[in-house]
């Protein structure tokens, strides 16, 4: 809903900030809100004592009131004449007191004191994509140009010749050169969506103006499951063109290109409940037979054991001619010793995985476009299992037993890399959000990414206090860590930096 507002505003030609947004949608909520006419909310703040000589507080002043309204007498005498003087006072909206907190607009009840409005942290949103130069140099072999089906333009030597040597006045035309391949950039929605949502939305941006692609289009992508576990309910929803997606769903063969010049990216992090319970097969399968599939992780390799990706067989794929479907990739096994393994999947479907990275990107354009000495990475998936199984390799499971605190620390400082656990104890000196976590990357860690922030959101230290959907705005959901998660981090952060992490907070709100 937000990102529909805020879409409407932009094509109406409105270049807001984001803190103009947020005081139009705050105004916007107290409109026709009645005001609170109890005593502690008749107090005037001291901000309102000491510019009470420059606002009139009744059009009738008490005498006592006069010398203090006198100033303000001057002051309406020299407003233009389209500017109302007189401000009641039962019109001015209801002051909260700032510095109050760092949360989001509160979800909680309003009728309780510690329940107020909170004041959102406005901290501009640091590069998600550092290396998108790269990226770019390393989508250049799929920069591939065919004649078009479609459209033609006019070959002028031949149209020369024709008239020199036959004398026709008619001219020759040719098929027109367009982009290889189109791209369907399918993005999976689920909760773990909100910490991505920046680089994908840079990604977006990559692949739009990169020039690689003849034509751009964004679905959302959302599996829940039916009666029948064989079943589950796959839906797309297109992005309209105010950056939203559109409510009519579609079926995933909507996406299958009888030309196959449709190169489908799916963008997971293999860690949701489709890929648990591996309700997400079907899709793959249907793609990956009918059509160029690949999926776009967005967490670094060191943690795939720790995705639905773990409990598949690794692979090299490579490809001696352009745009083939993932049915015709030559396959090698990664390891000598799965070349069992191989042989002893009955139904199984071949996809790429890819990172955004700029290495791994390279590679994998060039097994795309069918440079035969490349091999890039991917999985044998085995799509003939029941999809009810739970997967071996996937961390946090919904079935696992609740670990205590100090389980859960131990167990995020075991895996976690050095930056993620900086980044966790600092951001347990202060109330959890994405922009709080941002601002913290870029004051006090800069050399962090957002993989390092995934990492701690997928530890189990946190969880969410706010109700959380598929359209729900990551900037305003909040996190707090488990019981007695936050004692344990804060314990191992130096006092100073605890400070400095209060400080920078505090300098945004």
């Amino acid at each position: 809903m937000l990102e529909e507002a805020i879409a409407i505003l932009q094509q109406a030609g409105f270049d807001l900030t984001a803190r103009e947004i947020a005081e139009i949608f705050w105004l916007a909520v107290h409109l026709d809100q009645p005001i609170d006419q109890s005593e502690e909310a008749q107090q005037p703040l001291p901000q309102q004592r000491s510019q009470s000589s420059t606002v009139s507080q009744d059009k009738s002043p008490q005498p006592q009131q006069r010398s203090q309204s006198s100033t303000v007498s001057q002051d309406q005498s020299q407003q233009p004449p389209n500017q109302t003087p007189d401000i009641q006072e039962s019109s001015l909206p209801e002051v909260t007191e700032p510095g109050a907190d760092v949360y989001p607009p509160s979800s909680k009840p309003k009728n309780t004191k510690e329940s107020g409005e909170a004041i959102p942290i406005k901290v501009p949103a640091a590069v998600a994509l550092r290396n998108s130069l790269a990226l770019g140099r390393a989508l250049r072999p799929l920069m591939r140009k065919v004649p078009s089906a479609t459209e033609t333009i006019l070959d002028e030597e031949a149209t020369v010749y024709q008239i020199a040597e036959s004398k026709i006045w008619l001219p020759v035309l040719k098929p027109a050169s367009e982009r290889w391949l189109e791209l369907a950039l399918v993005v999976e929605k689920t909760s773990s969506t909100a910490i991505w949502k920046q680089t994908i939305t840079e990604l977006q941006h990559l692949v739009k103006h990169h020039g690689a692609f003849r034509d751009v289009r964004t679905w959302a992508l959302t599996i829940t499951e039916t009666e029948d576990i064989n079943q589950p309910k796959v839906d797309l929803f297109p992005q309209t063109s105010t950056g939203c997606y559109d409510s009519t769903p579609h079926p995933p063969q909507v996406l299958i290109d009888p030309k196959k010049q449709r190169l489908i990216l799916l963008v997971s992090d293999c860690i949701s409940v489709a890929w648990r319970r591996q309700l997400i097969h079907p899709v793959l399968e249907l793609w990956g037979r009918n059509g160029l599939l690949t999926i776009l992780q967005l967490l670094p390799e060191r943690l795939w054991e720790r995705t639905a990706l773990g409990s598949e067989t690794p692979v090299q794929l490579h490809s001696l001619s352009p745009g083939v479907v993932n049915s015709q990739f030559i396959v090698k096994p990664w390891d000598e010793d799965d070349i069992g393994l191989l042989s002893e999947v009955g139904n199984s479907v071949n996809v790429p995985v890819v990172t955004l990275e700029p290495y791994p990107l390279l590679a994998w354009s060039q097994v795309i476009a069918g440079h035969g000495n490349v091999t890039t990475v991917g999985f044998n998936c085995d799509v003939s299992q029941d999809p009810q199984a739970e997967r071996t390799g996937v961390d946090a499971k919904p079935s696992q037993p609740q670990l205590e605190a100090e389980a859960l620390v131990s167990r995020f400082r075991a895996t976690a890399s050095a930056m993620a656990r900086r980044l966790a104890g600092l951001m347990a000196a202060a109330p959890v959000s994405l922009p709080v976590v941002q601002l913290i990357q870029q004051t006090l860690l800069p050399k962090s990414a957002q993989i390092h922030v995934a990492e701690v959101f997928m530890s189990g230290l946190l969880q969410s206090i706010t109700p959380v959907d598929q359209d729900s705005n990551p900037d305003y959901i909040e996190y707090e860590f488990k019981p007695g998660v936050r004692e344990l981090l804060v314990d191992s952060v130096p006092i100073s930096k605890t400070v400095s992490v209060l400080d920078k907070v505090s300098e945004f709100v």
